[in-house]
């Protein structure tokens, strides 16, 4: 009689041991947010470690299409890997998810100085509307519109960098303001990644 006892219990033991083993499952395999995936691709790239962070902020652009910081931080890394065509493509998706986002629009007018100067002088010309204070859209723009012959204009946008930094001053060459074409210097670095995913 005293062993029926026992496999009863032991028999409803077993059911619950089951449920709770389930239970914890559930919470280990949580995934992580977009703006998880973004933080933790700036920590892996603050490490160094480049191809964890691309990976990171991919996951995270997949998650979360909108997500412009991630698309961003995309950008950066394939620029710094000279994937200029793949970078100005994460750009355009950051810009599609934030159209006033300057970072990304320095970036790629940074990237189209060498291919598309027309181009990088609108985006340029964007930049500072959308942020007046600029220095380095100022002299990037002015540089430009020197090397089209945009005399007048250079040298207001030169002006205007010079006075917003002075130290940008000497990255300006003797030869702007005179009626020759200049070639423009060469671009400045481009912004490093967002610190902080915004909403």
């Amino acid at each position: 009689m005293r062993r029926g006892i026992v496999l009863l219990v032991s028999a409803v033991l077993l059911p619950l041991l089951l449920v709770t083993g389930c239970g914890e499952d559930r919470k280990i395999a949580k995934p992580a947010t977009a703006n998880e995936l973004v933080q933790t691709g700036l920590i892996q790239l603050n490490k160094g470690d480049q191809a964890k962070a691309l990976e990171s902020f991919e996951q995270a652009a997949a998650k979360e299409p909108t997500n412009h910081v991630a698309h961003y931080n995309v950008g950066v890394i394939l620029q710094e890997q000279g994937k200029t065509a793949e970078a100005l493509a994460a750009y355009g998706r950051a810009l599609s998810a934030k159209p006033d986002f300057v970072s990304a629009l320095f970036n790629s007018a940074v990237l189209y100085t060498s291919t598309d100067p027309d181009l990088a002088i609108s985006t340029y010309r964007r930049i500072i509307k959308l942020q007046p204070i600029a220095p380095t859209a100022y002299l990037n723009l002015g540089l430009l519109e020197a090397a089209k012959g945009e005399v007048a204009l250079a040298r207001q946008h030169l002006a205007k960098a010079v006075e917003q930094d002075g130290s940008l001053a000497s990255a300006i060459p003797k030869d702007v303001f005179s009626a020759k074409r200049v070639a423009p210097a060469s671009p400045s670095p481009t912004a490093s990644p967002t610190a902080t995913p915004t909403g």
